[in-house]
């Protein structure tokens, strides 16, 4: 069996591996923005035994759908923010009555960004087409058109917000080859998106009833307990989930808040609370109510989130190289930072905070925010954590830390419309650009950020080909990413980087060598080579990096300091491979 689970191992890894190697090829001859970019995300599997309330509505849609005979037909799932608009739409389009009348099925996350070519390229993907050999929108577009041409199709279009009647029928006049039956749905909260979007039919989401908030509130505060063990809390309880209002979000928000007190007075203070009463549209009051309850570091990881964008896939190892970067993880007895990180992460999925988590087969975990959690966060972190997306102006404030820049063209543009970029004092930078001569355009900026903590270019890797010289002065960075990069060699003078923690280089294919002085980077926690396959050693005393807590692949080789027993010592987590070095 051992050698069979070893023979298993192998195979998957070498499928991992071709998959990558594919979708980097695919990625530096056609279009990079094309999965590094495209961070918009939801998923349209659901574990239908959380779902509670829904049943009617499901069948209702799905009835709806199965009578539709006319060419192409649009019909909308609308309501306010938490009520479910997704988690129903998930519904409909697994039903396997559905499943079985339609040719294809396509799910697309559209969020604020109605961008026809990314709509298209999003299309294509769902299909399970690649759409990498083309970079004008034209190509994209035949190429749409072949694929529904005669198939009866079920698009689902989530989170829509674009009013603009045009970029719709800029959509409409692509997908309209499809066979008679094929349906467009589309889920969002205002009901001027779905008319003008020409919709056969609109569905007003609802509330939950009473009994359904208080079923799914019982799931949540007392998971599998007996009625008998809160009979005492149950009138309490009824009348905090009556001030939810039958919004599921705030109803699981609470429930999980719950769940972790037992007195009644706790209960009490929760029903009482004056946050009920305060006027606030874009936050719902249970929202900010189970976020006040949180351990001051909670807080602090939950809130720095709204630095990415609404819909933005999370990975869980790179919040927690980030947090601990920012100085948000306390250090408190045996547990080390990233153990205390794992407990946060979890935490804040089983306060509600975190959805949709969702793991891999090597374990890897991903999870997202959803809008009104987004929102909350943004609330408590605008001063000091900005977003700014194509076409947008950077507001002047000194307490900005915390900036991650989504930009379509030159970055010097972005600085020139941007005047108080040069002024911040920055801890962090996330950058995702489009445009490769913006990216040499911002070494120039990065060279004034004195106090830079978190640098990540991953988002743009192809574009390097060697790190910014004025890293070298980021004396405080503990956090660096340069994966999916076209760069050859890490240069010497990164060493001098004594606080870094994490060095993610995953998917540079052409990296060749590691700095040989890099056993004296003692602080570093994650060391990430995946996929680095022109590695050809490993640098001597690896075994002297004694935080070390992941290295993805160790290279052996027969140099003092560079065998397999350098690890004996180091508390490495997960799992890596080893090799045997290559000539240099």
């Amino acid at each position: 069996m051992s050698h069979k689970l070893k023979s298993v191992t192998k195979k998957l890894d070498a499928i991992s591996s071709e998959r990558h190697k594919f979708h980097l090829r695919e990625e530096a001859i056609g279009d990079r923005e094309v999965g590094i970019l495209d961070w918009r995300h939801t998923t349209s599997l659901v574990n239908e035994s959380e779902i509670i309330g829904r049943d009617e509505e499901k069948e209702e849609l799905v009835n709806l759908l199965l009578t539709s005979s006319q060419d192409l037909s649009v019909y909308a799932i609308c309501g306010m923010g938490g009520l479910g608009k997704t988690t129903l739409a998930q519904l409909v389009y697994n039903d396997a009555t559905l499943e079985r009348h339609f040719d294809l099925r396509i799910w697309v996350c559209v969020s604020d960004d109605f961008d026809l070519r990314r709509l298209t390229v999003a299309n294509l993907e769902s299909i399970g087409d690649s759409p990498c050999d083309y970079q004008e929108l034209d190509p994209l577009q035949r190429k749409l058109r072949e694929k529904l041409s005669g198939k009866k199709f079920l698009l689902m279009l989530d989170d829509v917000w674009n009013e603009s009647g045009d970029k719709w029928h800029g959509l409409k006049n692509m997908i309209s080859r499809g066979a008679t039956g094929s349906i467009v749905v589309v889920t969002t909260r205002n009901e001027k998106i779905a008319l003008t979007m020409d919709t056969n039919h609109i569905h007003h989401i609802g509330r939950l009833s009473d009994d359904d908030s208080w079923s799914l509130f019982e799931q949540r505060a007392f998971g599998l307990g007996s009625k008998e063990e809160h009979a005492h809390l149950e009138t309490i309880g009824r009348a905090i989930v009556k001030k939810c209002g039958g919004v599921p979000l705030a109803i699981k928000a609470m429930g999980s808040l719950m769940r972790l007190k037992r007195k009644e007075s706790e209960w009490l203070s929760v029903k009482e609370s004056e946050i009920w009463e305060l006027p606030d549209e874009n936050v719902l009051p249970a929202l900010r109510l189970s976020y006040n309850h949180l351990a001051p570091h909670l807080k602090q990881c939950f809130a720095f989130c709204s630095i990415f964008p609404k819909d933005y896939l999370m990975e869980k190892d790179k919040l927690i190289g980030l947090w601990m970067a920012s100085g948000f993880i306390p250090c408190k007895g045996q547990m080390d930072l990233h153990d205390k990180g794992q407990e946060i992460f979890s935490e804040l999925v089983f306060r509600s905070f975190f959805q949709d988590v969702k793991e891999d087969f090597l374990g890897n975990k991903t999870c997202k925010m959803h809008d009104l959690v987004h929102d909350l966060a943004k609330s408590i972190m605008e001063e000091e954590c900005r977003l700014i997306e194509p076409n947008k102006i950077l507001e002047a404030s000194k307490r900005v830390r915390h900036l991650s820049i989504y930009w379509d063209s030159d970055l010097l543009s972005f600085s020139d419309s941007n005047n108080g970029f040069k002024d911040l004092s920055l801890r962090s930078i996330i950058l995702v650009t489009r445009c490769p001569g913006g990216l040499r355009t911002f070494s120039f900026h990065l060279s004034g950020q004195k106090h830079l903590r978190i640098l990540d270019l991953s988002s743009n890797g192809l574009f390097w080909d060697k790190l910014p010289k004025s890293i070298d002065g980021l004396k405080h960075l503990r956090y660096l990413d340069f994966s999916h990069s076209a760069i050859k060699s890490l240069p010497e003078s990164i060493i001098s980087l004594k606080n870094l923690q994490t060095l993610n280089l995953i998917f540079c294919y052409f990296l060749y060598k590691l700095p040989k002085g890099l056993k004296h980077m003692k602080n570093l926690m994650y060391l990430d080579i995946t996929d680095c396959e022109s590695l050809r050693y490993m640098p001597a005393g690896m075994g002297q990096l004694t935080r070390l807590r992941k290295l993805s692949i160790f290279i052996v080789g027969k140099d003092n300091g560079c065998g397999i027993g350098e690890l004996k010592e180091l508390n490495l987590g997960g799992s890596f491979k080893h090799q045997k070095a290559r000539s240099r």
